[in-house]
């Protein structure tokens, strides 16, 4: 279940790019269709829906466009009734691309920001157990006599240090300042 949107949320609109029909329809929502890349240069931000028989170039030009103009933007990629976020190539649910676009921020989108939020509670997560198990695998260490435990203690203790390591590797992914 997913907590209430905040009271000043506004809904995000919807533009689509390319054919006369949308690829995608996100519920609840109708698409403002946007006859040129240009047209999206100063809008309110929120969900475009590219069409992927769009040439190269234009996808280029709006996925620029898009990141020219501040804001929470969300580029989708449609054919064949699908759609794709452009910078993840994961399949977008239509039921959270339609709470996105009502202004919950916690909809399950995978704009940047959320995934590094992701990322950042994982890396929280996984790191308790994995202090625990550490601390549980010295303790048996200076308490194991037989040399066949003691080395399998060690191989568990290395390998925790190494998720260790890459578990704070991934400290280094984080949304750039400002």
């Amino acid at each position: 279940m997913h907590p209430p949107q905040s009271i000043d949320s506004q809904p995000r609109p919807v533009y689509h790019l390319g054919s006369a029909s949308p690829a995608v329809s996100i519920p609840g929502h109708e698409s403002v269709p946007v006859r040129d890349v240009d047209d999206l240069l100063g809008r309110r931000p929120g969900i475009v829906l590219l069409d992927a028989a769009l040439p190269g170039e234009e996808l280029v030009r709006a996925v620029q466009a898009i990141a020219a103009t501040p804001g929470p933007w969300l580029a989708l990629l449609t054919a064949n009734g699908s759609a794709v976020p452009i910078s993840l190539g994961w399949p977008a649910d239509p039921a959270e691309l339609a709470r996105w676009a009502d202004g919950a921020d916690d909809a399950d989108v995978f704009e940047l920001r959320h995934v590094l939020a992701r990322v950042a509670r994982a890396r929280h997560d996984l790191n308790n157990p994995l202090t625990s198990a550490m601390a549980e695998t010295q303790l048996a260490l200076m308490d194991a006599e037989d040399t066949e435990l003691r080395a399998g203690l060690e191989v568990i203790e290395e390998q925790l240090r190494r998720m260790r390591d890459l578990i704070a590797a991934l400290k280094a992914i984080r949304a750039p300042t400002p």
